[in-house]
């Protein structure tokens, strides 16, 4: 997802520039070798940001050191609640605040479970164990979260976000099931819902947010992040893993 030649290829050069995002995801990455960032913060916040950052410095610099930083991470994300190695998260971690947390929970957890798929500690039951998270925090939300299918609401862009990126991570790995997340995600969520809100007259029509200019910025963003990575992700001919990604167009 996302991660072509390249993009890694800017990553790299811009790692070695001066000031940038990139130097800055390096050196907060690097700080998690010397400082401990155990406290989740709000959700899981603080361990998102740090999963994020290490897989950029990983992904610009190849040190297996920023890899290993990640998947510290994304454990925790998948299973521990306030603090890392507490194992009070798992299933129900997505069920707070009507799931707002899935936004922090979900999206990134799939990105390294993507960008790490083969990375030395990503093992298949830790593969699986993701997935099993992932299905019940979906399943959650489905059934309990707000707005689930109602675009325009700040928590429908975090569940958007979440399912289209584990839709395409997980790829054939969930069987019956990541079949059937893929569909919903790609000709219900994708094809009926965000093509009339997108529509003119759609409620995404005119730049207007129905519940306020604050919460805009951080829905639009997760959006526009989970359309970029349906539309650019290709399928790998032969690969178990493959998704039909240009079925949302």
């Amino acid at each position: 997802m996302l991660l072509d030649a390249p993009l890694r290829a800017a990553w790299q050069a811009r790692g070695k520039d001066g000031r940038n995002p990139v130097v800055g995801a390096i050196a907060l990455c690097g700080d998690d070798r010397g400082h401990e960032h155990a406290g989740a913060q709000y959700m899981g916040s603080e361990w998102k940001k740090l999963l994020q950052a290490c897989l950029v410095a990983w992904a610009a610099t190849g040190d297996p050191g920023h890899a290993a930083s990640a998947l510290r991470y994304f454990t925790a994300l998948i299973d521990d609640l306030d603090t890392i190695g507490d194992g009070k998260g798992g299933d129900a971690a997505g069920n707070r605040d009507s799931g707002y947390a899935i936004r922090n929970l979900a999206p990134y957890t799939a990105l390294a479970y993507d960008w790490l798929h083969d990375a030395p500690g990503m093992t298949p039951e830790l593969r699986a164990r993701a997935r099993r998270r992932w299905a019940a925090w979906l399943a959650f939300f489905e059934r309990g979260g707000y707005h689930p299918h109602d675009p325009g609401s700040n928590y429908h862009a975090g569940y958007l976000l979440a399912a289209t990126m584990v839709a395409i991570a997980q790829g054939g790995e969930a069987g019956e099931a990541g079949g059937a997340l893929w569909h919903e995600v790609a000709d219900r969520m994708w094809r009926v819902e965000m093509a009339a809100a997108l529509a003119p007259g759609g409620v995404l029509d005119g730049g207007d947010w129905d519940e306020g200019w604050q919460y805009a910025p951080l829905s639009v963003a997760e959006y526009a992040l989970a359309a970029r990575t349906s539309r650019s992700t290709a399928c790998r001919a032969g690969s178990p893993r493959c998704c039909a990604a240009t079925s949302t167009r």
